[in-house]
């Protein structure tokens, strides 16, 4: 009975990951494409500024986009385990000991990012209501912001399946 529990564990684990891949894509592609804006913009900027006529709001733009990315790219980093990790001091304990310091500090993780989430939510919700426009361009930038909450979100999407991870050996 209780190696039918542990197998089903697995099972809707893998399939939670399959749907967390799916999104973790989208993810990435919405990211590529702020980043290939971005760099398209650096670039028409540059190349006006030398003919004397630079693009009005590119710094404004480049930080919504630079924030944009790395929110969207988040989870994608902690699934594949590119972050930066000390685990030196870590792998001198025992492997049980070293599951044990790995669920702490991901369940810590874990809140960190849904704080974070709600935060951010808030923030952009804030915005939002206070019909706050950008300086230069006046745009509207609570969609930005919203996009990093959305990356937090799924980074702590990603840390809890981790955690069911620990928990079930996957």
């Amino acid at each position: 009975m209780l190696n039918y529990l542990n197998q089903s564990m697995k099972n809707i684990i893998k399939n939670i990951e399959k749907v967390e891949l799916f999104c973790n894509k989208i993810l990435i592609f919405l990211a590529s494409f702020f980043l290939i804006c971005m760099m398209l913009l650096a670039c028409v900027n540059v190349l006006f500024r030398n003919m004397g006529i630079p693009v009005k709001g590119t710094f404004e733009l480049m930080g919504f986009f630079g924030a944009v990315i790395c929110g969207l790219a988040l989870a994608r980093t902690q699934k594949q385990k590119q972050h930066i990790s000390v685990d030196v001091l870590v792998n001198l304990f025992p492997k049980r000991i070293q599951k044990v310091l790995n669920f702490i500090g991901s369940f810590l993780s874990l809140l960190f990012f849904i704080i974070v989430t709600i935060q951010v939510f808030k923030w952009g919700t804030l915005i939002l209501r206070a019909n706050e426009v950008s300086e230069t361009l006046m745009i509207v930038y609570y969609p930005f912001i919203y996009a990093l909450s959305l990356g937090t979100l799924f980074i702590s999407v990603t840390i809890f399946i981790d955690i069911l991870k620990l928990g079930a050996d996957v």
